[in-house]
């Protein structure tokens, strides 16, 4: 796994290979894909190749996942920055308790 890999094992994955006996290839689930867009260890033209049912399927990550979150890769402070500034565009929630939810995320 690769959230498993010590950074100081290699300094770049060039490709990821998922192999299944399912009937058909099985791509990398969201949190997988939102962490190899964060980690240092990957980058956009990361291979993913994927096999099933005998089916090969073969994307870079920036294909599979091409809506990254605007924090990836930024600091803890960039990312307030961030917050900050992309704030305002935010458009209010139709229910209390959707407003109370997301102060308190902002709060946090």
């Amino acid at each position: 796994q690769l959230c498993m890999l010590p950074q100081s094992a290699c300094s770049r994955v060039t490709a990821v290979y998922i192999a299944s006996d399912a009937a058909e290839p099985i791509t990398p689930g969201a949190l997988c894909r939102e962490f190899m867009m964060s980690s240092p260890l990957t980058s956009t033209d990361t291979r993913i190749v994927m096999e099933g049912g005998g089916r090969r399927l073969d994307l870079l990550l920036a294909g599979l996942y091409p809506h990254a979150s605007p924090y990836i890769r930024l600091t803890a402070e960039e990312q307030a920055a961030a917050g900050r500034r992309l704030g305002p565009a935010v458009r209010p929630f139709p229910a209390a308790h959707e407003q109370q939810a997301w102060e308190g995320a902002v709060a946090a």
